[in-house]
């Protein structure tokens, strides 16, 4: 295994926990432009944050904690034939348990990611923005992702936040 691999996870599961595979949860009222593999048991992982995030498009995920793949020799699938969107997302699957160490919790600001699309190029612009994203670690420990414009008022934004 020689990439780093990542996860989010929207609770704190302190600083290392074992995953394991399990079938997609199915956001009610979020509908994908395509159909994906519903029924696979896995553990989700991206090569980054945003990554992890785009993934997650249409599914409103404001904070969360991001954790570091840590298992050796577990296999990774790139799942391409079986979530459309994995050629973008960069999303891959592990099929059997897996430990992992926290890096972080983060904070997404604007509307990252918490857009739905309801077309494949909808979805491909999302996908963009949030890959596209300024990611910041900040004196809070946390690391921030900023949409264009919630950069620019990124410091009124965290003395806001320091009270």
């Amino acid at each position: 295994m020689g990439r780093k691999f990542y996860r989010i996870e929207l609770i704190d599961r302190g600083e290392r926990f074992w995953a394991y595979p399990r079938k997609p949860y199915l956001w009610k009222g979020v509908k994908k432009p395509f159909k994906e593999d519903e029924e696979t048991p896995r553990i989700s992982v991206a090569p980054s944050l945003r990554h992890c995030l785009s993934a997650w498009t249409g599914n409103p995920i404001p904070y969360g904690y991001l954790y570091k793949l840590v298992s050796k020799n577990v296999k990774i699938v790139f799942p391409k034939d079986k979530v459309p969107d994995a050629i973008l997302t960069k999303e891959h699957w592990i099929l059997e348990p897996a430990e992992f160490e926290k890096v972080a919790p983060f904070v997404v600001h604007g509307s990252l990611g918490l857009k739905v699309a309801h077309t494949w190029e909808e979805l491909e612009q999302i996908i963009k923005e949030v890959l596209n994203a300024q990611q910041t670690r900040e004196n809070d420990g946390c690391i921030h992702l900023w949409d264009e414009e919630s950069w620019k008022f990124r410091k009124f934004i965290l003395m806001l936040s320091a009270r």
